[in-house]
């Protein structure tokens, strides 16, 4: 379990040779072993807990790269699977020892005081919180320090997870202040990342908002749509999609490998909409077929512009939608509706985007609807002098695609944003640990 912290300063901080870099003076290296304890307490679920719950914290519940706890799960105890085994306190840090570098590593706060996690953690408990502050030793699990510690560890291992040997000869940097671990420095610099990183917090925040209102204005003009459409009988009316344009499904997967040898042609699947969600430019796939499998499986192709959507199975309750970017062959599980020439593609698509078929569909066991059923569904279309207005489309459609063009490149700023906060963060842990911070 490593010395006693009240041990001489000599014989409880040795001195560790193999350093991962140069720390200013009044900085130390120091083992874990040395100011923590490592899995202290143990738990029987079945029998501590009788018939009770617990909150159980596995590797899944624990957000990689951040630490923070997101989906924790409630378990009966007993049915509590075999890890769940390491009693937790609050202030307890919880160092993943699968996968390490992912750096799911949690702080325990009150509310998962006596709880249980996974035997895939380390279970670190200071042993001295007057000298070792719990959160910057938290902290510190996720510096390019400790990085580089479980990457070396890590090389030419055929499972990649750290044992309890490896945990306790983890070193962090620490500040000392007459031989002692600076207690108050620890704190500032944790107060001192905290503060850096909620400003990082509000910037995202702010960015999200964005996307959020652009996303909302996209909804509420397409609700405005279908308003107007119920109260103007005269310039709208509600037509069926059969009377819109060709309605057809595709057909089964082929399965024979024999059939994706050097294929070519795109074949559409549910989870190729489903990447997406919505798009107007579906084009990529994740398989191609051959001629052989165009020639004996006689399968369905879809033109490009077709729009296509799911109509069996629990896919339909996504309510994506799609417009194929190339022509494509398409699986049975989606519906493709080719447009005639008095209608616009994009408008329809839209007008669809707008419907949720989980008020549709009648057998929620298993949802599906049939052809006959989507010929009957009904969109708002604008008509001027008894046929379809083709500008009015166009034109609404041409707004609803500068709006959901906007969307995409603020997701894309917003990713690339994230990317270089992350970035960002990792840079002032870096300082922070290296003693520059302050």
């Amino acid at each position: 379990m490593g010395r006693a912290i009240n041990e001489t300063k000599e014989e409880l901080f040795e001195e560790v040779k193999d350093v991962p870099y140069e720390l200013p003076e009044g900085w130390r290296w120091v083992k874990l072993e040395d100011i923590v304890e490592i899995n202290p307490e143990s738990v029987n679920p079945v029998k501590d807990f009788s018939e009770e719950t617990f909150t159980y914290i596995d590797i899944s519940s624990v957000e990689n790269y951040t630490g923070r706890i997101t989906n924790p799960k409630i378990i009966v105890a007993k049915k509590a699977p075999s890890r769940a085994r390491r009693l937790i306190k609050h202030r307890d840090i919880l160092l993943s020892t699968v996968r390490p570098y992912l750096m799911a590593h949690a702080f325990v706060s009150s509310e998962y005081e006596n709880q249980v996690c996974s035997t895939g953690f380390a279970v670190l408990r200071v042993k001295n919180e007057k000298q070792i502050y719990p959160k910057y030793l938290w902290f510190s699990l996720f510096s390019e320090a400790l990085l580089r510690q479980y990457e070396r560890l890590m090389m030419g291992a055929s499972y990649p997870a750290l044992n309890n040997n490896q945990v306790r000869a983890l070193v962090i940097p620490l500040p000392f202040k007459d031989g002692e671990p600076d207690f108050e420095k620890q704190k500032q610099i944790v107060e001192r990342i905290e503060a850096l990183f909620k400003e990082i917090g509000k910037t995202i925040e702010l960015r999200q908002k964005a996307i959020e209102e652009t996303k909302n204005l996209f909804e509420s003009v397409l609700d405005r749509i279908f308003r107007e459409a119920e109260k103007d009988k005269e310039n709208w009316k509600w037509v069926r999609l059969g009377s819109i344009g060709r309605i057809f499904s595709g057909t089964s997967a082929p399965q024979d490998k024999k059939y994706f040898n050097e294929g070519k042609c795109p074949f559409i699947r549910v989870s190729d909409l489903g990447k997406y969600g919505k798009t107007t430019d579906l084009k990529e796939c994740r398989d191609y077929i051959n001629d052989l499998a165009v020639k004996e499986k006689k399968l369905v192709k879809a033109r490009e512009g077709t729009i296509i959507f799911p109509k069996s199975g629990a896919a339909i309750l996504t309510n994506n939608r799609g417009i194929l970017g190339v022509d494509a062959y398409v699986v049975s599980h989606l519906a493709c509706l080719e447009v005639h020439n008095d209608f616009d593609n994009h408008f329809v698509f839209y007008m669809l985007c707008n419907l949720d078929f989980s008020k549709i569909i009648n057998n929620s066991s298993y949802p599906s609807l049939t052809l006959k059923e989507i010929k009957e569904i009904r969109i708002p279309i604008p008509f001027k002098d008894g046929s379809p207005d083709l500008k009015v489309q166009r034109q609404i459609a041409e707004y609803l695609d500068n709006l959901a063009n906007k969307i995409k490149q603020l997701e894309k700023l917003q990713k690339v944003q994230l990317e270089k906060f992350g970035q960002l963060k990792e840079s002032i842990l870096n300082k922070a640990f290296r003693g520059k911070i302050l």
